[in-house]
């Protein structure tokens, strides 16, 4: 080997090495917003059932569709599990007949990468899911 070549395969791995690193983080990223918009929407889903359900089921009466419950927010916060706790808030809301409980989960996304040198941004994820009362 001559003196000329003794560093090319360091500076090949320094070129690609940082494009493989950025893809890397990318893709985790973006797989981690996908899981957290999907289990947004799954808890959204689950909350507004658990509240019509409560209302439905014999001796139930009344709305169950208050953001305040117990039941609704841990109803909602299982199917959000993998998601800290502390970004997420659960909102529920009814019209003025009750016909349907209307269930809002947000979620303060913040990137797990620090921002990764601005590539990606905090933002925040909201999901609705609307059940009628039989």
């Amino acid at each position: 080997m001559t003196d000329g070549r003794r560093g090319q395969t360091t500076v090949e791995f320094a070129l690609i090495g940082v494009a493989f690193f950025l893809l890397f983080i990318g893709v985790f990223e973006v797989a981690r917003f996908a899981y957290g918009t999907n289990s947004l929407t799954n808890g959204a889903r689950e909350g507004a059932r658990w509240a019509v359900a409560g209302v439905n089921a014999p001796g139930g009466g009344g709305t169950a569709c208050d953001g305040a419950l117990a039941g609704l927010q841990a109803a909602a916060r299982k199917q959000m599990s993998g998601l800290p706790s502390g970004d997420i808030q659960v909102s529920a809301a009814t019209d003025s007949g009750n016909s349907y409980c209307e269930v809002s989960v947000t979620w303060a996304y913040r990137p797990a990468s620090g921002g990764f040198a601005g590539l990606f941004r905090a933002s925040s994820v909201r999901s609705t899911a609307r059940e009628y009362f039989n």
